[in-house]
């Protein structure tokens, strides 16, 4: 036997001598190999089957192997994108506190009289602007985020903005009770996570990982958002 692939000879599946070496497909791998001894060799087609002189690539296992790194690295960013989305929409919310909280305190008895005098009519517009410029845009951009990946991005474009402004309205705006100011918070807070959330709380699923996260770092923050969870 000498060095080079290309003098390699064995009897193949019919019997016959051949001079083309059949442990590999690839044509590209038929050149000499000058570096590489005999034994090297012998041990390689060895390792490659033990029991026939076929060493086949499985081309289709090495494709999904692939697929399976490829989707698993995919659902990694996707899921820290998640996170950082919901992130970016606290954030944002912490420093615009800094507005609205003045706010809140120099409206807060102006608008209770309001309400009082008014017999509670005054809420219904409220409501009407709640549900229609952040509760709709809301809970939309959220189900888009989770059923549609490639429109995340124009799905953050309207999603973060309604759940920072919505965030600020509720805080301002008076609700009808205390357990409705907090929901609406918390629509806004979970963001993009805000259909789970409605569908946590209303029809009692069982909340994903994601959720979970984001409802535990809130509850830490908050009191009153820890009790009304607790109630749930």
């Amino acid at each position: 036997m000498s060095q080079g692939l290309g003098t390699l000879k064995w009897n193949g599946d019919d019997g016959s001598r051949s001079t083309s070496p059949r442990c590999f497909r690839h044509t590209s791998i038929l050149r000499p190999l000058p570096t590489m001894s005999s034994i090297g060799l012998v041990t390689l087609c060895a390792y490659s089957t033990p029991f026939s002189s076929r060493w086949s690539l499985d081309v289709p296992s090495i494709s999904r192997l692939r697929l399976t790194v490829s989707t698993d690295w995919c659902s990694t960013i996707l899921g820290e994108f998640q996170m950082w989305a919901n992130k970016i929409v606290d954030s944002l919310i912490r420093h615009l506190a800094l507005v609205v909280v003045p706010i809140q305190v120099v409206f807060m008895l102006p608008l209770a009289f309001l309400v009082l005098i008014t017999l509670g009519l005054y809420l219904a517009p409220v409501d009407l602007i709640w549900m229609t410029l952040f509760l709709g845009p809301l809970i939309g951009s959220s189900w888009v985020w989770g059923n549609v990946p490639m429109l995340r991005i124009p799905a953050a474009i309207i999603g973060i903005p309604a759940a920072v402004l919505g965030d600020a309205y509720t805080a301002i705006m008076p609700s009808i009770g205390e357990e409705s100011r907090i929901t609406r918070t918390l629509v806004c807070r979970t963001w993009p996570f805000s259909l789970q959330f409605m569908a946590f709380r209303s029809i009692k699923t069982a909340p994903t990982s994601d959720l979970e996260q984001v409802l535990s770092r809130l509850a830490s923050t908050s009191h009153e958002i820890s009790t009304y969870l607790g109630n749930l």
